[in-house]
């Protein structure tokens, strides 16, 4: 039977996947740009910047020579004084490699009078610009050439709300017929997904997976019907462009843990999207 199950879940996902990758098109979007200046032992500029591609310039206004700045996250619900104090081990030689929960996301060296720029992808969260360098008193960034930034998530108009939970999906709002845009949430503690398929006339839920599972091709919906979003991490919001039509609509998370794919714990689901449009 499990093994019935992985060959279904495989076949259904190779049909989701390549969907999927079919619709996928290139968006150009639009490079964000911020100044920063080292005067003294503090960062001027701006504490909060848009999501997206940015351009980082920094300029050194001090004396000191042979500083590296770097912009950084935290993983991991870590401090800032954890990230100090396995700062120091590394140099110290304690520490001899970085734990993963410090995230790089470039830097430059900089020296006297000297500016430098580099371009990064921003993702929506909390960043620190903080100098590497040191001298005899300590850590520059320890004695406040550091700061703290928030990257913001643009604002997108939605239809509707999913959250993916363990093991169920939540709406606030309804589906009906049309072009519409959902936000999806994972406020779960492990990746989901929301694939969603319109169901034949007189057919469950249960009927397809059930087809699925006995190896009948016919059990599982055209790959052109197949819409949603895949793998989203815990804590994540995606938002999804569907165009629905009226109708009962399947909607799965394939993917497993040691129990198997997420449907066989109970997350799957049914819903009825209305021709209200």
């Amino acid at each position: 039977m499990r093994s019935c199950i992985r060959a279904a879940s495989r076949m259904f996902l190779t049909i989701v996947i390549t969907s999927m990758l079919t619709a996928a098109v290139a968006q150009a979007g639009t490079t964000h740009h911020a100044d920063y200046a080292i005067r003294g032992f503090e960062f001027v500029g701006p504490s909060t910047l848009p999501a997206g591609m940015t351009t980082l310039r920094i300029t050194n206004e001090t004396d000191r020579d042979d500083d590296i700045v770097a912009l950084i996250t935290l993983g991991g619900g870590r401090t800032l004084d954890a990230f100090f104090e396995t700062m120091g081990a590394l140099m110290s030689g304690e520490l001899l490699v970085t734990p993963e929960w410090i995230h790089f996301t470039g830097g430059t060296p900089i020296g006297v009078d000297d500016s430098r720029s580099y371009t990064t992808f921003l993702a929506p969260g909390t960043y620190y610009l903080l100098s590497i360098g040191a001298d005899e008193e300590g850590p520059f960034a320890a004695r406040g050439l550091l700061l703290p930034i928030e990257v913001e998530a643009p604002h997108v108009d939605f239809d509707a709300t999913v959250t993916l939970l363990d093991y169920e999906f939540v709406f606030d709002g309804d589906l009906v017929a049309g072009p519409q845009i959902l936000r999806v949430h994972n406020g779960a503690n492990q990746p989901h997904e929301m694939i969603m398929f319109p169901l034949p006339p007189g057919m469950s839920l249960d009927d397809m997976l059930h087809a699925m599972m006995e190896g009948d091709d016919e059990g599982g919906p055209p790959g052109a019907m197949v819409q949603g979003i895949w793998a989203v991490d815990p804590g994540v919001t995606v938002y999804v462009s569907v165009d629905l039509v009226s109708g009962t609509y399947g909607i799965l998370c394939f993917i497993p843990d040691a129990d198997g794919p997420h449907f066989l714990s109970g997350m799957a689901a049914e819903v009825v999207v209305q021709d209200v449009r």
